[in-house]
């Protein structure tokens, strides 16, 4: 994929991130982002397993099946809370501006 296409593609998939309300008053959209995350790299080859410990989702993704990746990076798309107009993302000065934007997501 050229260069700007990844561009326009990554700011496309972080809006659609922002958007979510994923804070700890609002379980749901925890959920919901994660489901969104799920379905954009379903078609990747990647192998996806989900979890939920206490109410709480994850996601697991490796390159193969295996319970010991040789490396583990460990993210997460909650927030804390902020003014709804926060969780609409915007662009300015070839910056992208958001609730999670300078975060995981």
């Amino acid at each position: 994929m050229p260069a700007m296409e990844l561009r326009a593609a990554t700011l496309q998939l972080a809006e659609q991130l922002i958007r979510f309300e994923s804070t700890a008053d609002h379980p749901n959209q925890i959920t919901t982002c994660l489901e969104s995350i799920e379905i954009y790299l379903r078609s990747s080859g990647l192998v996806l397993r989900r979890h939920e410990r206490a109410g709480s989702p994850s996601l697991v993704v490796t390159f193969a099946e295996t319970m010991r990746p040789a490396v583990f990076l460990n993210g997460h798309i909650d927030v804390v809370p902020g003014n709804r107009d926060q969780f609409e993302p915007r662009v300015g000065n070839d910056r992208l501006y958001g609730r999670g934007a300078i975060d995981m997501k």
